[in-house]
């Protein structure tokens, strides 16, 4: 598991991947959808520069990075499908990755 507040503060390691460097400081997410049945979400994940990583070498990374994060178990069960996506220029209706699992853990529905 990460430590949150390198990450909030953005002073987190870097993960090499390749030829590529990233942290988990640098991801945003969104929830797209939401599946009452599998209480799974489909998210995007949202970064910088998107266009220049190989595809599926990001998703695996970007996949690698949440199971640190959040860990095997919570990732798998909260997420049902992951797009990775150019960070916008207007960011302020996405969250940092850090707060993925408050998230998850405030989520409510009224069923």
């Amino acid at each position: 598991m990460q430590d949150l507040s390198a990450i909030t503060e953005a002073i987190d390691t870097e993960y090499q991947f390749q030829n590529f460097k990233i942290k988990i400081s640098d991801l945003f997410f969104l929830p797209n959808l939401y599946c009452i049945k599998s209480k799974k979400f489909n998210i995007t994940i949202y970064l910088q520069d998107y266009w220049q990583y190989p595809k599926e070498l990001l998703r695996q990374a970007v996949t690698m990075m949440l199971e640190d994060l959040l860990g095997v178990r919570l990732t798998y069960s909260k997420i049902n499908k992951l797009t990775i996506s150019q960070l916008p220029n207007i960011t302020e209706h996405l969250m940092p990755i850090a707060d993925m699992e408050t998230f998850f853990d405030n989520f409510d529905v009224i069923e």
